[in-house]
Parts: C-alpha cells; sequence; structure tokens
C-alpha cells in the first residue's frame, strides 16, 4: 500500500520507485532490468526479475503459487505473504536481500528452453493443422 511504500522509501532513499504497470510488458521489462532489487507482488514480475539476477522480495496475495515457485529456485524463504506483511518485516526482508540477487542455476534456463521449444512446436503444429481436436 501507499503507506508501506512510502516508509520503504524512507529506508532506501530517493532510489526507490513504484511502477504502475502499464500495456506495455517490454517497459516493465526495462524497468525491472534497471532495479537493482524488486519487490513485488506478481508472480511474473518476480519471475522476470530472477531471470535478470535481481534480488527479489516477493509479498504474494496468492501466497502457495508464489511460495511454490520460490521454493522450486531456491529462494522460498525470502517470500513475505501479503497478508502478513507489514513495514517491519518488508524493511527486515529488504535489509537481509537487498544485495543479495537471486541467482537461477543452468538447469533453471535449460528447463526453460526446453519448455519453450515445446511450446514452439506445439503452435507450428496447430498453425500447420497438424493437432488434433479431442
Amino acid at each position: 500500500d501507499g503507506k508501506t511504500f512510502e516508509e520503504v522509501k524512507k529506508f532506501a532513499g530517493e532510489d526507490v520507485y513504484y511502477y504502475k504497470y502499464s500495456d506495455n510488458p517490454l517497459e516493465l521489462c526495462s524497468v525491472i532490468k534497471s532495479c537493482d532489487c524488486v519487490i513485488t507482488y506478481k508472480l511474473h514480475v518476480g519471475i522476470v526479475a530472477s531471470t535478470y539476477s535481481k534480488s527479489v522480495i516477493p509479498v504474494p496475495q496468492h501466497y502457495k503459487k508464489v511460495q511454490k515457485y520460490y521454493n522450486q529456485i531456491g529462494y522460498g524463504e525470502r517470500v513475505i505473504p501479503l497478508k502478513d506483511a507489514n513495514v517491519e518485516n518488508v524493511f527486515e526482508a529488504l535489509t537481509k536481500y537487498v544485495t543479495e540477487p537471486i541467482i537461477l542455476s543452468k538447469d533453471i534456463y535449460e528447463k526453460a528452453e526446453q519448455n519453450n521449444s515445446y511450446l514452439n512446436e506445439y503452435i507450428c503444429e496447430i498453425r500447420d493443422g497438424v493437432v488434433n481436436e479431442k
């Protein structure tokens, strides 16, 4: 919320920005790429920030799926459920993790490439009429 953001800004200084998502995903990626640390309640913002090796502090509304992702990549301890978030525990996480980026393993990137390949093959099959409707 606005109060928490203002408190974080006091703690972290003037280099803190609140980004209101627009309809331009490339703009969002550019903003994330320019950050050192991202505090977000959106899973996909955290995923993108992680791929850019940014420090991420997830504060999700949908705790279970977000917690599952961060557990899978080895950073589950960073997750603060939105319902439990307050100025104190966000500050604590920020203090602890602001200079510790998420580093994804080579295996994670390889699996993502494999999934991308499967998706591209499937899209081509649909385009070419190869996929049968069930």
